[in-house]
């Protein structure tokens, strides 16, 4: 509930990690940007196919190791909140 809508309404903090096969690796020497999407395939809020978009993040740099929780805005190093569901309402996301 810490991250959902209806509780804390924060994104959630993760990390990024690059595999190869099961061997870790490092990300490609050309990569620019990440963006990140969570959205759920299951649970359409107008009883519809389409899809929820919970969260998205953009912009965010190719160095970047991670995002904190709680994104509460646009970050200094350029990373920028999407849109999602609950943007908007309560605590920002």
């Amino acid at each position: 509930m810490e991250n959902a809508g209806r509780g804390g309404n924060k994104s959630p903090e993760f990390e990024f990690h690059w595999t190869l096969g099961t061997n870790p690796a490092p990300a490609p020497e050309n990569l620019q940007t990440y963006a990140a999407i969570f959205h759920d395939l299951e649970n359409s809020t107008n009883k519809t196919t389409t899809d929820t978009l919970h969260w998205s993040a953009f912009n965010i740099p190719g160095t970047a190791k991670g995002l904190p929780e709680g994104l509460g805005g646009d970050l200094p190093d350029g990373a920028r909140n999407g849109p999602g569901i609950m943007a908007g309402r309560g605590t920002p996301v």
